[in-house]
């Protein structure tokens, strides 16, 4: 602002033509001088618009660096942390396989221990039992049994003895 205020009070070169000599400048009207003062305030207000674009800019591709700077870091950790995610996978699924091997021997091993208890059992089962082949003493009474008339007999009334 400084630089334009000194401009409008000197007055402004005029061309030289290589034939005259340098003509003595003019008087400004005081319209002129206020336009030209209005003039060099937009100049100044426009150069100082530019640097701030500029600066702006400056900082922007700062910033721009910085992102781009942070999207790397952020996709190689991205990367590492997938490649930890596929390797505790693929352990967790042969410590599964491991397990399920396991888990068939023992259950193959269990069959075949409850086949062997079904065949011992079945081979029991089958062998005759001594005490079936033996013969059973038969019971004889040691006194004699009286026997009692049936309720028939006993229902009916007796004669009375016969007299010779």
């Amino acid at each position: 602002m400084a630089t334009a205020n000194a401009a409008l009070s000197q007055p402004a070169p005029v061309a030289q033509t290589t034939s005259q000599a340098a003509p003595t400048a003019a008087p400004v009207s005081p319209e002129a001088a206020l336009l030209l003062q209005t003039m060099a305030r937009d100049l100044a207000a426009a150069e100082q618009g530019i640097e701030q674009l500029k600066a702006a800019q400056a900082q922007m591709v700062r910033d721009n660096a910085n992102t781009a700077e942070q999207l790397r870091a952020a996709q190689a950790q991205l990367a590492r942390d997938n490649a930890s995610a596929a390797e505790q996978l693929k352990a967790v699924q042969e410590q599964m396989a491991r397990d399920n091997a396991n888990a068939i021997q023992q259950l193959k091993a269990s069959q075949e221990q409850i086949v062997g208890l079904i065949s011992k059992a079945s081979e029991q089962n089958l062998r005759p039992k001594l005490s079936a082949l033996r013969p059973r003493p038969i019971a004889t009474p040691t006194r004699p049994v009286t026997t009692l008339p049936s309720p028939q007999a006993r229902a009916q009334p007796r004669s009375p003895p016969k007299q010779p």
